[in-house]
């Protein structure tokens, strides 16, 4: 089957100015459809704009093996104007568990009777029925037939939703366990997989699409999909199968985690050097530059993207793993978003104990977080809270922090390794995090105006501390524009009332990095213009200005001739202020000066609920 792209789809040119435009689009699908017809050749075709929005391919199936049929019918796309792209239908890869068992059954504790738990959906091979796990397993859709399809993918992943600390004995998987919801979707058996999907991953895809709901009722609302098509991201566009993988998040209200994708054999990288010195001519050395690219769909802007790290060494440091495929995304997106430990101890399908390594295990740790962040929180959360909540609490490991290494450490790591979900909804008296979450509309700009912790002001007014602050929003996209895919930008800043001694005028001063560059190239890579998650970090030592009053401000910017969403962009904006020395009460002085203020805020609740952590 032939994949068919054209340069423009009718359904999406809407400006009345642009009526001759849709006009001629009509014709000109018309033509070339006509065109095929005429060609005389046993040819299916079928039309994806009746079944997706954001997405329009021409399938094109030829019934026959005869060299000089495909041979005429890809020489008529060639001559096509229309024609953007002909592609063949991806490869879609699952990794299998390796190595021996290593032991026995492991004592899974089942869930307690009056517990409430996360609910983590797995789109995978299916997960074998173990006495252990079932207690875990709050329902399944099994679509695939026969008793040749190797569940040791799936098993080995919900082993690590409910138990992974009960496998890996260590601090880092210590997160909240969670039952899972059973999506059995995807056939390991090449014949069964034709047979199940005969479109390939858009049938895949458009199966996912119905089978939501019932995990969606179950309590499902985070899905640990760790499935890569065998073909690396490109700056040339924003694929197809991101671009469907965000249109069904958004049709469902649910989020996507997906893995990086893993290098194999002689592709995989040296293994990370113990000394920073070292990392740069280990990656500058590596023999197949460009080839270590992640995986499609893992640079969709509206799912996590997760890569892969080593066990902790002797001291709990994470270095990245050598068959981690890197980032970034198309048009430099910082992709992945984060990383997790990726050489793992889990169940097999006999109920043993078994190794196994690669992103689509770390993938479900991550995920794991998410769901538990989820739940815990009392009441609908945004989407893009749990994501900007993830990002703003995960940490870079210390050996990619130093300066030789952390220019290009987020095209392995992202923005670090995620803390646990109890502790991103947890506070030191020092600090204190704010969540400012909402819809933007077209030609807003909202403002928050605070007054900086007293007791991290000066007698002259210069604000000491700490300031971290994340955005993370839900950006219009358009795989049609290559490396211009994202079409609305949203701003975050952070400023400062300044104040002319002399004059008495009051103007307000950027206090962050991306703040006060004029060429794009700073905003691309001081304040990640065009790109959906900003993160910024900024320490005052020795006291900032001359004020105490500060805003925080929230704006976009469209790119030409680009209308903003008529439903607006929603965002989240997560602020955390704190003492570095950890003396000052932060938390309890700006939660009292908001109050005092006016503002209207409330803490963010967490359910009651006796979760144990397994």
């Amino acid at each position: 089957m032939y994949l068919v792209e054209t340069f423009i789809d009718p359904r999406q040119v809407h400006d009345q100015k642009a009526h001759q435009l849709r006009a001629r689009a009509i014709e000109a699908y018309a033509e070339l459809q006509q065109g095929l017809a005429h060609l005389g050749l046993p040819l299916e075709i079928e039309d994806t704009g009746q079944r997706w929005k954001s997405v329009r391919l021409l399938l094109l199936r030829l019934q026959t093996k005869s060299v000089t049929a495909h041979e005429s019918l890809l020489r008529f796309l060639d001559e096509q104007p229309i024609v953007r792209r002909v592609a063949l239908p991806p490869i879609v890869e699952a990794e299998h568990a390796a190595g021996a068992p290593a032991g026995g059954p492991a004592p899974i504790a089942p869930p307690q009777g009056n517990a409430d738990y996360p609910v983590l959906g797995i789109i995978d091979t299916g997960i074998a029925t173990l006495p252990v796990l079932e207690p875990w397993c709050a329902g399944r859709t099994d679509l695939i037939p026969g008793d040749q399809q190797d569940r040791s993918h799936g098993t080995f992943i919900a082993g690590l939703t409910a138990a992974a600390t009960v496998f890996n004995p260590h601090p880092a998987f210590d997160e909240l366990a969670c039952k899972f919801y059973d999506l059995g979707m995807h056939p390991t058996q090449a014949d069964v997989y034709d047979d199940v999907y005969p479109r390939g991953f858009l049938d895949f895809l458009e199966q996912l699409d119905a089978e939501l709901p019932a995990a969606i009722a179950q309590g499902a609302r985070v899905f640990n999909m760790s499935l890569s098509i065998e073909r690396p991201v490109s700056d040339a566009g924003y694929s197809d199968y991101a671009t469907l993988i965000d249109e069904i998040a958004d049709k469902h209200d649910v989020l996507f985690v997906l893995p990086a994708g893993n290098l194999n054999g002689g592709l995989c990288r040296s293994p990370w050097p113990d000394k920073p010195v070292d990392v740069p001519p280990m990656l500058a050395g590596y023999r197949f530059p460009g080839q270590d690219r992640m995986f499609q769909p893992a640079e969709s802007v509206r799912a996590v993207s997760v890569g892969a790290t080593d066990p902790p060494d002797g001291v709990g440091q994470l270095r990245p793993a050598a068959y981690t495929r890197r980032g970034p995304g198309t048009g430099l997106g910082l992709k992945p978003d984060v990383a997790h430990v990726g050489s793992l101890h889990s169940l097999d399908p006999g109920g043993a104990t078994v190794a196994g390594m690669g992103t689509s295990y770390a993938a479900p740790l991550a995920a794991r977080t998410l769901a538990a962040l989820d739940h815990l929180i009392e009441g609908e959360v945004q989407r893009e809270t749990l994501i900007g909540m993830l990002v703003h609490h995960a940490q870079m490991p210390a050996p990619l922090a130093d300066a030789r290494v952390s220019t290009f450490a987020s095209d392995f790591v992202g923005h670090g390794i995620p803390s646990h979900a109890l502790d991103m909804l947890m506070t030191d008296d020092h600090a204190i995090t704010l969540a400012f979450v909402g819809t933007l509309q077209a030609a807003h700009e909202l403002e928050f105006n605070f007054t900086w912790p007293a007791s991290l002001v000066s007698d002259t007014g210069a604000c000491r501390g700490r300031a971290r602050m994340t955005l993370a929003y839900r950006t219009p996209t358009h795989g049609r524009f290559g490396a211009e895919y994202v079409r609305v930008n949203v701003d975050a800043y952070l400023r400062q009332e300044q104040i002319d001694t002399a004059t008495g005028e009051v103007s307000w001063a950027g206090r962050l990095k991306s703040e006060g560059k004029i060429y794009e190239k700073h905003l691309l890579d001081h304040g990640r213009k065009w790109w959906p998650i900003k993160r910024f970090d900024q320490v005052f030592p020795r006291g900032k200005g001359n004020s105490s009053q500060w805003r925080l401000v929230v704006d976009s910017l469209c790119r030409t001739d680009v209308k903003f969403p008529d439903e607006g962009v929603p965002f989240a904006v997560i602020l955390t202020l704190d003492d570095p020395t950890g003396h000052a009460p932060v938390f309890n002085e700006l939660r009292q000066t908001l109050r005092t203020s006016g503002a209207r805020i409330s803490d963010i609740r967490t359910a009651v609920r006796v979760v144990p952590r397994v």
